[in-house]
């Protein structure tokens, strides 16, 4: 079974800066996982306010606590009719932590309960309704666990410090059990109990009393030291950047003019090398026209010096050619000599032909009649043969009869 520990301390203003820086973040602790810091989760954002900066540029920032301050010692003021103490604190800073048993998985219900454990507390100590001012969730440590913080007023806008004696703080444990009773995380064992049931020293003190009074102020003079230095490094980072943006607007202004200036210059060069370009390319033109009549004129020459050599190539050739058509033609008188005989061979060769198909007829017209006849022959034999076997059985019949 998982358990649960709330622990509260009052703050001054200068210590709750330093414990918001902490709680968000702004400011990393050593011990911390970088990888792990995305993985943290505001439950209950810091208030906002718009402030409009000296040059009239509204941004969204967060209100701080020293405005916070001012207004639980107005609210007091005005229903008391007297001062805030000085010596009394503005804030309660709080911090909900888990056992190693505890599980911590469903983390949209472990919220829930976180801030039910708030409304607990607020209610329980009648705090004034807007008491919550941030709580968020911290993974990027050893284990997961919550910081919260609260303006330290009640409903009648008298402090609250005396309601949480030690048997109050005690009743913060409950309170927070309750919420959490749901996922079965419960409040740890009260510190009494387990002095009496023996348990170890070490397990519910981690330092001595005489260690925390020597740690405690030195660590509490650095922290305010650290955020003196801080709100001062602050100061001037805000009049640099005021003083940054004057100058911009100015250089603004000059870079305006010299940029008219350079826009008018740059028209006029514009205009003087699309003049300039104009005159190149007909330059160029002239040069490409001068040197294609070069070239025409060489490439002239050279052809009326092809011709010629063309023209007494053609004459050769004519002369050559008559020689060669005389010659073709004499060849040509005895080839058509030599096909006259040859059609002379021709027709008689056809007639031949035409001859002996003649008589190749009239002997296959011989052939098929001989052929009919000798059928007709077979015919006339089987027919004697037949009447000579019926009348060789009408005997045999004869003879058996007798």
């Amino acid at each position: 079974m998982g358990q649960l520990s709330t622990r509260i301390k009052f703050k001054t203003v200068k210590q709750a800066m330093g414990q918001h820086r902490h709680n968000d973040r702004s400011k990393v602790p050593s011990y911390s996982d970088p990888s792990r810091i995305g993985m943290n989760k505001i439950l209950k954002a810091f208030p906002t306010e718009t402030y409009t900066k000296r040059n009239g540029d509204e941004v969204i920032r967060e209100v701080s606590l020293r405005s916070m301050a001012e207004d639980i010692e107005s609210s007091y003021k005005e229903a008391i009719g007297r001062k805030w103490q000085s010596n009394s604190c503005h804030f309660i800073d709080g911090i909900l932590t888990f056992s190693s048993s505890a599980d911590l998985s469903d983390k949209d219900a472990l919220d829930a309960c976180a801030l039910k454990t708030m409304d607990a507390i607020i209610k329980q100590h009648a705090l004034r309704d807007d008491a919550l001012i941030e709580m968020v969730r911290h993974e990027d440590e050893t284990r997961p666990h919550y910081h919260f913080m609260l303006k330290n007023q009640r409903l009648d806008t008298t402090s609250a410090r005396r309601s949480f004696d030690r048997d109050a703080c005690a009743e913060l444990q409950d309170l927070a059990g309750d919420a959490f009773s749901s996922m079965g995380i419960h409040r740890g064992t009260p510190k009494q109990e387990r002095i009496d049931n023996g348990e170890p020293i070490h397990k519910y003190i981690n330092r001595t009393v005489k260690q925390l009074h020597e740690d405690l102020p030195r660590e509490v003079a650095e922290a305010e030291t650290e955020l003196d230095r801080c709100s001062l490094l602050t100061l001037k980072a805000e009049k640099h950047l005021d003083r940054v943006q004057s100058t911009t607007k100015r250089s603004e202004k000059k870079l305006d003019k010299v940029q008219l200036k350079t826009s008018n210059a740059q028209q006029a060069l514009n205009v003087s090398m699309a003049s300039l370009d104009n005159n190149n390319a007909m330059l160029i033109s002239a040069e490409a026209e001068l040197a294609d009549a070069e070239r025409l004129k060489v490439s002239a020459k050279s052809e009326a010096e092809r011709l010629k050599a063309l023209q007494e190539k053609l004459t050769k050739e004519s002369t050559r050619l008559q020689g060669a058509t005389k010659a073709s033609g004499e060849r040509l008188a005895l080839v058509q000599s030599e096909v006259e005989l040859k059609e002379k061979e021709l027709r008689l060769t056809k007639s031949e032909l035409s001859q002996t198909k003649e008589e190749l007829g009239a002997s296959l017209n011989k052939l098929e009649l001989s052929t009919q006849k000798a059928i007709r022959l077979d015919i006339e034999v089987e027919k004697v043969l037949l009447e000579q076997q019926n009348e060789l059985n009408d005997d045999d019949d004869g003879a058996r009869s007798s």
